[in-house]
């Protein structure tokens, strides 16, 4: 993978990260994991159609772009 594609990875590994946590907090309380789920899959749903389209056309482009991809 290239650099783009990489920090769109890295925040993806951060929001399952989050969303495994989120759901071992609501099932230790007697709360609907799907419940608590359900926002840090629409953000990963998120994630995947907006920045990884586009670390996919920036890493396999010829044009440089200057910003840092994190």
């Amino acid at each position: 993978m290239s650099e783009w594609i990489d920090a769109v990875e890295a925040k993806a590994r951060i929001i399952h990260g989050q969303l495994a946590a989120a759901c071992a907090i609501a099932e230790r309380n007697g709360a609907s994991a799907d419940d608590m789920a359900q926002p840090y899959l629409d953000l990963l749903r998120s994630l995947y159609r907006e920045e990884f389209a586009f670390a996919q056309l920036v890493d396999t482009s010829d044009i440089e772009v200057l910003d840092d991809p994190t």
